[in-house]
């Protein structure tokens, strides 16, 4: 592969930009079904990225369905076309009316992906769950911790869900659920809330309760686009009242 195919990842979310930029080369055909990803350390200098981020990206397309992580033998590139299957939505989603259709479309997918693991986690995915409260943050996070936690978070959640065709579905939006949550969360403040929303969503599945997994994971959506919505329709007022 030649090494112009890799570009240096932006360090605002790299786990997800990490996701995003190895999804594009196998859409656009630089990485093939069967063919095996470059070495960690190699790959991760591509993309400018640690090991660990990395791995995160790797374990979030695994559970998508669109890498395949063996042990001793590296990581390689699935037969993918599952994991596209909406990928004529990206259209739509880029109408005028595309971010507030993606809300809708996240809060019934990843609320129900929020109850499902709520009530199919197996034990050992309930204890990461733990371990991933058992790390929340007692003081403050710098935004590019705070969305590695949130992807983990999410990953964890789809993982026990265990619909691979749920995850598929989530993978085929992963460009526009990366723009959504970058949008959500512009101002520094905006992530700390959604991670308080979260917290209550991971705390949910531990407890095994569908319902309040489903509500708070939807909160936590709404209250995102809430937050993006109203600087938005503050922004015209804001330039009206420099220019006077």
């Amino acid at each position: 592969m030649p090494e112009e195919a890799f570009t240096t990842v932006d360090r605002r979310g790299l786990a997800e930009h990490a996701v995003d930029q190895i999804e594009r080369l196998i859409i656009e055909g630089r990485l093939v079904p069967g063919q095996r990803l470059p070495p960690e350390r190699d790959l991760g200098a591509k993309l400018g990225v640690s090991r660990p981020t990395l791995r995160e990206a790797i374990r979030a397309l695994t559970i998508m369905g669109i890498l395949d992580s063996r042990q001793g033998d590296g990581t390689y590139v699935l037969d993918a076309e599952a994991g596209f299957l909406l990928r004529p939505a990206k259209v739509l989603l880029a109408s005028e009316d595309g971010l507030d259709w993606l809300f809708e479309v996240r809060g019934l997918l990843e609320g129900g992906a929020a109850a499902f693991a709520a009530a199919r986690a197996t034990a050992p995915e309930i204890a990461e769950v733990e371990e991933w409260l058992a790390a929340y943050p007692s003081g403050e996070m710098s935004v590019d911790a705070i969305r590695t936690r949130d992807v983990q978070l999410h990953s964890l959640i789809i993982m026990a869900t265990h619909n691979p065709l749920l995850s598929a579905i989530l993978a085929s939006l992963s460009t526009s659920l990366s723009e959504s949550r970058n949008l959500t969360g512009l101002e520094p403040e905006w992530e700390t809330l959604g991670m308080i929303d979260l917290k209550v969503v991971a705390e949910s599945i531990v407890e095994r309760n569908p319902d309040k997994a489903r509500d708070a994971m939807i909160r936590h959506l709404d209250n995102g686009r809430q937050r993006y919505q109203r600087r938005t329709l503050d922004a015209p007022r804001d330039g009206q009242q420099r220019g006077r």
